[in-house]
C-alpha cells in the first residue's frame, strides 16, 4: 500500500512542479514582452505610431494565444492527475482484493478438512 501512496505523491509533485514551472516561464515571457513594447513605444517618432499600434495588436494576439495554450495545458494536467488517481485507486482496490483472497486461501485447507 505504501508503494501506491509513494507513487501518488511522486506523480502529483512532478505534475505540480512542471505545471508551476510552466506558469513561471509564461509570466516571465509576458513581462518581457510588456517591457519590450514599452521601450519601443518610448523610442518611436511621430510617423511610427501606426507601426507601434500594429505591433501592439500582434503582441496582444500572441499573448491571448499563449494564455489559451497555458489554459489548455493546465486542463490537461488536471485531467492526467485525475486519470492517475483513478489508476492508483484501481491498483489499490485490486491489491485489497488480492490480499482478501490470500487470506481466504490460507483458511481453505482448514475448511476442507472440517467438511
Amino acid at each position: 500500500m505504501s508503494f501506491l501512496i509513494d507513487s501518488s505523491i511522486t506523480i502529483t509533485s512532478q505534475i505540480l512542479f512542471f505545471g508551476f514551472g510552466w506558469l513561471f516561464i509564461m509570466r516571465q515571457l509576458f513581462k518581457h514582452y510588456e517591457d519590450l513594447s514599452a521601450t519601443l513605444l518610448c523610442k518611436l517618432g511621430p510617423g511610427q505610431s501606426e507601426i507601434a499600434e500594429e505591433l501592439c495588436q500582434r503582441l496582444q494576439r500572441k499573448e491571448r494565444m499563449l494564455q489559451d495554450l497555458l489554459s489548455d495545458r493546465n486542463k490537461l494536467v488536471v485531467e492526467h492527475e485525475m486519470e492517475i488517481q483513478g489508476l492508483l485507486q484501481s491498483m489499490s482496490t485490486r491489491e485489497q482484493e488480492s490480499q482478501f483472497f490470500r487470506v481466504q486461501c490460507r483458511y481453505l485447507p482448514e475448511m476442507i478438512a472440517l467438511h
